[in-house]
């Protein structure tokens, strides 16, 4: 008879969720210890780690993690390869490697996947949603609105505009299906291009990362969607930003860090660029002292374009296609390569 593989959910998934991974196999052994998590770390953050409240739930915990072989992990615990020594997979509930660098979670041998392409669709509805927000003027029909006014004014579209995509990855095909749908001409760029190519994978022009001042120079709206990494930090410096026209809206759904905000920020002030809608920003949350909020050409949202009601349940149905291979003992989808978890 075949070993169980114990998996240990942190995340209280519901009994649906919880069914989904049991029927990839009578091998499935779930171990839902969210409510172990949870008990810790509020002993934790209440200050109470010298009590005996606290050493039997550690103990507790301990012991659960001890089991588990496979990790469907929401909040990393302390000291986790200590804890959970037979560790060969971990499964994150979020996308992105830049945490991974300022965690253990980067130096554990067991093998990590992310959620990367869950939300996308999701995320680029809310960058389609940012572009609409501008050209049908929604901030001055709002406030004639609130003022009881009627006042009548001119709107635009977004058919026949250029959206330039900066990161053809998930989210990045995502943004370009749905803009097509709009008749927009779309623009993108993508780290393994090697040269300038026309008509790749739903966009009419597809550049090689050393040609995005190009991209951005001919883009009316300028869609942020590359994952955070020591190369991209800061990507969206003052030279870039001076690329782009002062009629170009700039919209971030991807990391704060790899723009320069404060070269942003004058810039939406001086009219170099007429908006910019950013679910992220480098400090989260917003200082309450940032200019942005008062910017009557700047959205803001509190990361929340991948905060969608589908997230847990498309996060499981992930992991269920690769448990699947996991215990076939083939490759798992959607690995996170250690050059880029530092």
């Amino acid at each position: 008879m075949e070993e169980q593989v114990t998996v240990a959910l942190t995340y209280a998934v519901d009994q649906r969720d919880e069914e989904l991974l049991q029927r990839v196999s009578p091998r499935v052994r779930l171990l839902p210890i969210a409510h172990l998590m949870r008990q810790e770390h509020l002993l934790i953050t209440g200050g109470k780690e010298d009590t005996d409240d606290y050493r039997r739930a550690k103990a507790e915990l301990d012991a659960a993690l001890a089991q588990a072989e496979v990790l469907l992990l929401f909040r990393e615990p302390r000291d986790l390869a200590q804890r959970a020594p037979n560790l060969k997979w971990v499964q994150l509930m979020h996308v992105g490697a830049d945490s991974l660098a300022r965690s253990e979670l980067g130096r554990l041998p067991a093998t990590l996947t992310d959620a990367s392409g869950n939300t996308s669709r999701q995320i680029a509805e809310s960058v389609l949603a940012a572009m609409l927000f501008f050209v049908k003027r929604l901030p001055e029909l709002l406030d004639s609105q609130h003022s009881h006014m009627w006042n009548r004014v001119v709107l635009s579209g977004l058919a026949g505009k250029t959206v330039g995509i900066v990161g053809l990855g998930h989210i990045g095909r995502e943004v370009a299906h749905l803009a097509r749908a709009f008749d927009m001409r779309v623009l993108a760029t993508r780290r393994s291009a090697q040269k300038r190519q026309q008509g790749v994978e739903g966009v009419d022009i597809l550049y090689p990362p050393e040609e995005l001042d190009e991209l951005l120079a001919a883009s009316d709206f300028v869609a942020l969607t590359l994952p955070l990494t020591p190369q991209n930090e800061g990507l969206i410096n003052s030279d870039r930003i001076r690329a782009m026209r002062p009629t170009t809206y700039f919209v971030n759904v991807s990391r704060g860090k790899l723009v320069d905000e404060a070269a942003l920020t004058v810039a939406l002030q001086e009219g170099r660029l007429a908006g910019a809608a950013l679910d992220v920003v480098q400090q989260e949350p917003l200082s309450g002292e940032s200019e942005l909020w008062d910017m009557g050409n700047v959205l803001i949202s509190p990361h929340v374009s991948g905060n969608v009601d589908t997230w847990v349940h498309g996060t499981v149905e992930l992991m269920a296609k690769n448990l699947e291979r996991y215990l076939a003992g083939q490759p798992l989808e959607r690995v996170i390569e250690r050059e880029t978890a530092p």
